[in-house]
Order: structure tokens, then sequence, then C-alpha cells
């Protein structure tokens, strides 16, 4: 068998494609560029990092490609951040990439893009349609599958915004009402394991595809259903200014590392629609796709699916009460440090250590609400939330034991922010 390197292997995509071909008992190579969470996926695998914002020059890619027969890219960039650009990831590397392989004698790429690219000006689409094009008249032969929206066990980017929304006890439809065809992961999958075993592969892009057109509504009530949820009794529908002032700040938190899907290029995603040819898929699949009824019948959801979807849709409110919470709780003792230093001089601490302390706890308080704003330092900020609200109780407790009898409860008030805090903790998983 050749060997094959999958890169983007652990993502929404990526991972499902690598599970099959390694079931499938290829001898296959995985890169990402998160390696610990790639290792806990398959321990066994050869993991190479790879982050496609560095992998812009074709001699960048030597060290990945040696040895390797046959490339399958799962890897892509839904909207640029800061250490992320699009279109270095979705546009410069592919191409750096379909030229290293002629050098380093790769016989094939599998390029994983999107429907609908023809025709849409954002950056997301824009950069894949470009990889495409650059890939089919490169020097290795391609095989470019662009699927629609892909519907599968996981969710991200346009499918986790319908599940959240499909978990809502209201009904609330976003404004977008353009045709969405979907497909489901694993004709995705299907597709891929007939990509590198095709002979000759096909010289033009090959949608992936449902026979059905849905509207966005009809998905998310479908999608409702799925989770065992009763049907909303008078579903409304969002305001488009409210949709625009969400996706407007989500594109702001965006550059604090938060990767929402309420972002504009997934939004617009959905709001343009995603068409492409059914009857390009069938060939290629030689069957009917699964309808959207199919596929989530495939995969019978469960207790834990109801409340991902619910815990999800709240995730910005209880990261935002927590802020609050500890913002406020550190403004109010520096407000008033001489009256809440007086609490600590009740233990028999003197007047300046207690001062100190107070001062000391008050900032702690206001730097870990701080720290809940950006992405990458929540869960150290939540672990220190745990830690200095239980030296808190056991201090108090210790300490002041008449505190837990005070009518404003300041002891058991922290016992709520403990558990919040650890209850958003394994939310902040990437994948």
């Amino acid at each position: 068998m050749p060997r094959l390197l999958i890169l983007g292997a652990t993502g929404f995509i990526g991972s499902e494609i690598a599970s099959a071909l390694i079931a499938d008992g290829h001898d296959v190579r995985l890169a990402a560029r998160d390696l610990d969470y790639g290792r806990r996926l398959f321990p066994d695998a050869d993991w190479r990092l790879a982050d496609l914002n560095r992998l812009t020059a074709q001699g960048d890619w030597a060290p990945l490609l040696e040895g390797v027969d046959i490339v399958v890219n799962a890897a892509g960039l839904l909207q640029s951040a800061p250490g992320d650009d699009v279109t270095r990831v979705q546009r410069d590397a592919v191409m750096a990439l379909g030229e290293a392989c002629r050098d380093t004698g790769v016989s094939r790429i599998v390029q994983i893009s999107a429907a609908g690219v023809a025709g849409n000006d954002s950056d997301f689409m824009t950069s894949k349609a470009e990889a495409d094009s650059a890939l089919l008249a490169g020097p290795v032969p391609a095989i470019v599958l662009r699927p629609g929206l892909v519907i599968g066990r996981n969710a991200y980017g346009g499918t986790q915004l319908i599940r959240m929304a499909a978990a809502l006890p209201f009904g609330l439809f976003p404004p977008l009402g353009a045709p969405i065809r979907c497909i489901a992961l694993a004709d995705v999958v299907a597709a891929v394991r007939l990509a590198v075993a095709a002979d000759p592969p096909p010289d033009a892009p090959v949608d992936l595809v449902g026979e059905e057109t849905h509207a966005l509504p009809g998905i998310i009530a479908a999608h409702r259903r799925w989770l065992g949820l009763r049907d909303w009794r008078r579903p409304m529908r969002l305001p488009r200014p409210f949709l625009t002032v969400a996706m407007r700040a989500s594109d702001a938190l965006g550059l604090l590392g938060w990767r929402s899907p309420l972002r504009s290029n997934a939004v617009a995603a959905l709001a343009n629609g995603v068409e492409g040819d059914a009857a390009a898929t069938r060939t290629w699949l030689d069957r009917a796709p699964l309808t959207l009824d199919q596929t989530l019948a495939a995969m019978p959801s469960g207790k834990q699916d109801r409340l991902m979807a619910w815990a999800t849709a709240l995730l910005p409110a209880a990261l935002l009460a927590l802020g609050i919470m500890w913002l406020v709780s550190g403004i109010a003792t520096l407000a008033d440090i001489d009256r809440a230093s007086a609490v600590m001089r009740q233990t028999g601490i003197g007047a300046g250590a207690s001062w100190w302390l107070t001062f000391g706890g008050a900032v702690a308080d206001i730097a870990l609400a701080l720290m809940l704003a950006v992405r990458r330092w929540v869960r150290p900020a939540l672990m220190g939330m745990v830690l200095l609200a239980g030296g808190y109780l056991l201090l108090g407790t210790v300490l002041l034991p008449a505190l837990w009898a005070d009518p404003l409860a300041p002891l058991a008030k922290v016992l709520p922010s403990i558990v919040l805090a650890l209850l958003i903790l394994p939310m902040m998983e990437k994948r």
C-alpha cells in the first residue's frame, strides 16, 4: 500500500479520515500543529508537526514529505486571527505543497476544499479556490473534493452554530434563507477512500453534496428533532441587525483567540448558500449520497449531545458572569480597601499585613477576570480561580468561621464560583 500523509489530522474532517484510513490498513503519517492532542487521539500513529502558517515555501515541506506517496490535505482555517492567516494556510502553503510534492516523488494530492467557492469573495472561499486551481494545474496529479455543509458526530463552525440554535428553549432562526446542500461526514470519508485509489484521477473538482436542498431553519429544526427535543411552538426570526452585531462582536473576539461559530466567515458561508453538483457526487460515490435525515439517523443522539449543545449556547454567558463576579469583587475591594482589610484584621493579622493581603487579593481577582477575555489564558484563569477561591474558603473557615453565619453569606457565595469554573474548564478543549 502507498504511504499517506494526512494534514489537519486532528480536525473535524481530518480526524475521521485518519481513523478510516488507519482502519483500512494504510501506512499513515499524521500531521497537525497540536501534537499533544493528536497523540491522545491516535497514540500509535507517526505524528509530525505541521503548522501551515509556517510552511509557505517549497523547501519547508521536504521533511514532512519524505517517503510519502499520497498527501491528503484536510487542513483549513475558517477565519484569520492573531498567528493564523487564512491566505497563508489555505493558498500559500498549499501552492508550496504542490511544488514540493513534485520534487519529493509524491504521486497524488487529495485536497479537501469546499463547495460554493465560485462566486464567493470571502478570504476563506477565495483562498480555497486559488489553491484548488493551482493544484489542478500543477505538476502532481490532484483530486479536489468540495464538500457542502458537512454533518458528523462532532460539530465545528456552521454546524456548531446549528446545534447551538437547535438547543435553545425558544426557536430563534437566523435571517438566512439561501439553499444549503449538506453532506454526511461518512460520505466525505468514503470519497477520500476512493480518491486515494482512483486511477486515473479526475481533471476537475468533484462536488460532494446531497441531492436535497434545505433552508437553514429546516436544518436547525432537523437537528432539534435529532437531539430529542420538542418542536418550538412559535419560532421567531432573529432581526438581521442583531445578527450583524453578533458577527462583529465575534470577529472582534477573534482577535483575542476566540473561534466563535458566529464569526463573519461562518455566517457568510451559510448566508450565501451551499450549492454544488449532486450528480457528480452520485457518480463519484457510485451511489446516492446520504440525505440529512439518513445522516442524523445513522448517529443517534444521547443525553451528552443535548447537554453539550445547551452548554455551548450558554458558554459565553457563563464566562461573562464569572468574569463580572471576579472583576466586581476586585474593584469593590480596592474602592473600600480599608473596610475590606478590617475583616482580615479580625484574624489577628497586623494592620499593614492585612492591607497588603487584601490589596493583593483584589488585584488577583481583577487579573483573573481579565484573563478570561483571552482564549489562550482561559484555562489558567479558571484553574487560578478554583485555587484562589478555594484558598479564600479554607482560610475564611479556619480563621473566621463566623462568616458562615453572616447574612450576606460571603463564604457560601464562593462555592458556586468554584463549581462554575470547574464546569467551564472541560469546555475549553479545542476540539
